[in-house]
């Protein structure tokens, strides 16, 4: 491609970046009952820290954020910095597809971590589990009598629950919530290729008590230094869904709760609005007991990340199952949703934000832009 249509295409982008998510973050900052009063000198040190990134870098980010965890640190990141300047430049774009391809998923991690797959359809073609060419109908036969649940998704781009569905047993049948039979002409209308028929995971009591009709996750969000190549855990969050919903997306109107180091809840939990709950189907956070095997997810995790030679920035989606065994259900390498955590935890690097910026003011972005036509 030309270099000056390359040029014209993200100036584009970047335009419309930035007019979405300063309209965003401007009804966030009209709606929030109270904004903190923040220094000057703080101010000046803000916008000196990101200046190599962007000299036009929107207050309103540092403002909100602070006005809602009470954290006064100047080291916050916008979101538009995030997609614009920090993730293009540690994450390949160019591998981001292929790397969070669920379909992929069973040839590069642990098997025993991940749901059960009935059916994969990869290009439009049918496989089982293994990776065995196969039909439909084959396939839905070979699911054992006992399992009456099942779920159906996208492959990729299955972000902010876009697309999953609950399919309950019915005699010889499977039935949506919405009385939808699954077919091969439900699930070509549905999502054409490159989807996936999974097992439904039975969530454990710790999880299903904050809402028993969405699988309740650990987002753990980590960090590989562009200085020791270390894996960094930098924050997690506990994300609930709304009652009824199938997920726990904000996207789709579920919460998110900070969870520490040691496991322990945030007094205070968000949505995508900034709005805080210090209750949910009446749990307090400040009462709750430490995230169950919250150490062992972390452990899990960090091996796992350094297996994304290519993403530096990761959100690995946790659950525990109902024997307690610990669930991976996605890893997202790309537009990872970040304002929940600096709503909750603080500033997104912390320590490690010095480094970051030295690094990506040197270091071009990759873009990758793919498109059926």
């Amino acid at each position: 491609m030309n270099g000056l249509i390359k040029k014209i295409i993200v100036l584009i982008y970047s335009l419309k970046l930035r007019i979405v998510l300063n309209k965003k973050i401007l009804k966030i900052f009209n709606s929030l009952p109270s904004i903190i009063d923040i220094s000057s000198e703080k101010i000046q040190y803000h916008k000196k820290l990101w200046k190599d990134l962007n000299n036009r870098t929107n207050i309103k980010w540092y403002k909100v954020f602070a006005s809602i965890n009470g954290i006064d640190d100047p080291r916050y990141i916008t979101e538009y910095d995030y997609h614009f300047n920090v993730e293009l430049r540690l994450n390949h774009k160019g591998f981001s597809e292929a790397y969070s391809d669920k379909n992929s998923y069973h040839r590069n991690f642990m098997n025993e971590l991940l749901p059960q797959i009935y059916l994969r359809n990869i290009n439009g073609v049918f496989y089982t589990e293994k990776y065995e060419y196969t039909g439909f109908e084959d396939a839905m036969l070979l699911i054992p009598d006992c399992i009456e649940k099942c779920i159906t998704k996208k492959s990729t781009e299955s972000g902010g629950g876009r697309g999953i569905e609950l399919f309950t047993r019915n005699n010889a049948e499977w039935v949506s919530r919405d009385g939808e039979k699954l077919s091969v002409s439900y699930l070509d209308k549905q999502y054409g290729s490159n989807y996936i028929i999974q097992e439904y995971i039975d969530q454990h009591p710790y999880f299903s008590q904050f809402n028993q009709s969405s699988l309740n996750t650990v987002r753990l969000f980590t960090y590989r230094s562009v200085v020791s190549n270390e894996v960094i855990p930098l924050h997690a969050v506990l994300r609930i869904g709304k009652p009824g919903s199938l997920v726990d997306n904000q996207a789709s109107g579920g919460i998110a709760c900070g969870v520490k180091e040691n496991g322990k809840l945030n007094s205070f939990a968000i949505n995508k609005k900034g709005e805080k709950f210090d209750h949910f189907n009446t749990i307090v956070f400040s009462n709750a007991d430490p995230v169950f095997k919250f150490d062992e997810i972390v452990k899990i995790c960090l091996p796992l990340a350094n297996q994304f030679y290519y993403h530096r920035l990761l959100g690995f989606d946790f659950c525990v199952d109902h024997r307690g065994n610990i669930r991976l259900i996605e890893v997202n390498n790309k537009n990872n949703e970040t304002n929940f955590f600096q709503m909750n935890n603080g500033p997104l690097f912390g320590e490690y934000t010095d480094e970051i910026i030295s690094y990506c003011k040197n270091r071009k972005r990759n873009f990758n832009f793919d498109f059926d036509i």
